[in-house]
């Protein structure tokens, strides 16, 4: 029997299993987040860059379904032409300062693509 949610259209469960693949910081004390440019992104407590999965904008459209109601029309609106398969493979790992989350931008250590 499969752990899936049933409730769940199949492109949406395909998303979620998908955000459930990225690896974490083996200390378990970083963050993962959906970066500006549409790459969904796994930081360390260092801030490296641990993980890095590129999503389609249809993926991230069907993410929102993931999400709380009041967070939805913000996802559409942040990423409505984003698609994270245009990201240079380069910068999968070492994403340019804009991209990062603003927690991580605002005096923290610069982030690599070096695992911790």
């Amino acid at each position: 029997m499969s752990c899936s949610r049933m409730d769940l259209p199949p492109d949406v469960e395909a998303v979620r299993q998908k955000i459930r693949s990225v690896k974490t910081s083996p200390s378990l004390q970083g963050l993962c987040c959906l970066c500006n440019d549409g790459v969904l992104r796994s930081f360390s407590s260092s801030n490296v860059v641990v993980d890095a999965i590129p999503l389609s904008n249809q993926e991230i459209m069907s993410s929102r379904l993931l999400l709380p109601d009041m967070s939805q029309q913000m996802v559409e609106n942040t990423f409505q032409n984003i698609d994270g398969h245009q990201v240079p493979p380069e910068k999968l790992l070492n994403p340019d300062d804009e991209i990062l989350p603003e927690n991580l931008r605002r005096g923290s250590p610069a982030v690599t693509s070096e695992k911790d």
